[in-house]
């Protein structure tokens, strides 16, 4: 299946250079990462960052397609561009689609920014916020398959080991009516990596956040590409 995407090159040549997929929320566009200032940001600071955003519909995550649409995308546009350097940035649905894809993928990722991220239904944070958060949360195994506990099981793991080379980065606003995963998983992270600010589920908090993340250099972090 083909994958609509918007492609920004990065008009600093200097080796090094990173792929930043960027992927939005359900009714919503790759196209908005450009209208509110998150490709502006990056040009503005001549960060050497070629900027892809994806369009995602919900039905893509529904039958599985996502991952390998993905995947096809992105070592479509690295290997033409002769980038090893690999970041995510996802907006509520988005931010776990990212992560969905740096699970499948371990090792072909520097970082990922979580902008209001939808990390699970509220049934399954309410029940990790009675076990004591994240870090003493543990899923049952005899629950049915759900790839919402089993992608926070592993970004749980994945965010408590110093040895991962993933950077995890997340910011949102705190009149969210989504916070409460943001909140559960801000409790794991070093306080550099996270950022929250008054605001709700809407760009102008995102872009206001996605500000604060770029004045923290996130990209100065570099883990070697997997292929």
């Amino acid at each position: 299946m083909s994958i609509n995407a918007l492609f920004d090159p990065s008009p600093d040549p200097a080796a090094g250079r990173v792929l930043l997929v960027m992927l939005p929320g359900v009714n919503d566009r790759a196209s908005s990462f450009f209208s509110n200032g998150i490709v502006q940001a990056l040009r503005e600071r001549r960060l050497p960052v070629d900027a892809l955003g994806i369009d995602v519909d919900f039905p893509a995550y529904a039958d599985g397609s996502l991952l390998p649409r993905l995947h096809g995308e992105i070592d479509r546009i690295a290997h033409r561009r002769g980038i090893e350097r690999l970041w995510f940035v996802g907006t509520s649905l988005g931010a776990m689609g990212a992560l969905m894809y740096c699970r499948a993928h371990p090792g072909s990722t520097d970082g990922v920014v979580l902008l209001a991220p939808y990390l699970a239904s509220r049934r399954v944070l309410v029940q990790i916020a009675k076990a004591g958060g994240l870090d003493a949360w543990r899923p049952d195994a005899n629950e049915p398959g759900d790839m919402e506990w089993r992608v926070l099981d592993w970004l749980r793991r994945e965010v408590r080991d110093a040895s991962s080379g993933l950077h995890v980065h997340l910011g949102y606003g705190r009149s969210d009516p989504f916070a409460l995963g943001s909140t559960l998983l801000q409790a794991l992270l070093p306080a550099q990596r996270s950022v929250d600010t008054a605001g709700s589920h809407d760009w102008p908090t995102w872009s206001a956040l996605w500000a604060s993340v770029l004045d923290r250099d996130p990209f100065e972090a570099k883990t070697a590409r997997a292929t």
